[in-house]
């Protein structure tokens, strides 16, 4: 699998990306791009032959880009990355009208997940997108066992590529300071061919290392195995 690196500056309100890779690497691959403000996903880039990109930052907000590389052979040979965060417009003062502190609450936080080309995003979303010193750590789970781990960053994405079959869902730890949280994404039935969905709502508070899931609602669609 290919590691990317990201050099990422602002010029006249323009946030320019441009990935790192030797240069007989970098037409080997391409490149697409998510534009994130705030938690939300503003613009979609998709795959192109261009390792550099730019985007304008017209509202004041917190930015960041996910970069994603591609094998143009090899499909499976794939990266993502991210930016650091920037807010917009710069300086302390705007910095502090971003964002405001408040203790985190289960209620405050969202998951969103899918599964797109074989790769399992999973986002988490504040309900206002107002915080501050948060940290995001995402484990990737199949049938309960976990079998990857994107650890701690500002990041609030995490995307997994699919190489088994199974049942998959994420395990998202939301951290400030001495703060913690844990939330689970709904269940994604994967195989090669085909997915079908386990639509669940379930609940893992967290107290001390002790767990608890309680299956709330499973309406069910399956189709049929090809």
């Amino acid at each position: 699998m290919i590691e990317i690196s990201l050099e990422s500056r602002v010029e006249n309100d323009t946030l320019i990306i441009r990935v790192v890779l030797p240069e007989e690497k970098l037409p080997q691959y391409e490149y697409a791009y998510y534009f994130i403000k705030d938690g939300e996903r503003m613009l979609t880039k998709w795959y192109s032959a261009n390792y550099e990109e730019r985007f304008v930052l017209e509202e004041p907000g917190a930015y960041y880009v996910t970069c994603f590389a591609r094998n143009i052979e090899n499909k499976n040979d794939m990266a993502s990355k991210y930016t650091r965060l920037y807010t917009y417009p710069w300086g302390e003062e705007n910095e502090k009208a971003v964002f405001e502190e408040k203790s985190l609450s289960e209620s405050q936080f969202s998951i969103c997940s899918r599964i797109e080309g074989g790769i399992l995003e999973c986002d988490v979303h504040p309900s206002d997108n107002k915080f501050k010193d948060i940290e995001f750590a995402f484990y990737l789970m199949n049938r309960f066992e976990k079998k990857e781990t994107v650890s701690y960053s500002p990041y609030n994405r995490a995307c997994f590529p699919l190489t088994a079959d199974g049942i998959y869902s994420v395990k998202c730890f939301i951290r400030r300071g001495q703060e913690l949280m844990v939330k689970m994404s709904r269940f994604h039935g994967y195989r090669a061919e085909n997915t079908f969905g386990l639509e669940t709502n379930i609940c893992e508070p967290f107290g001390g290392g002790n767990y608890s899931i309680f299956l709330l609602r499973i309406p069910i669609q399956i189709s049929a195995w090809s």
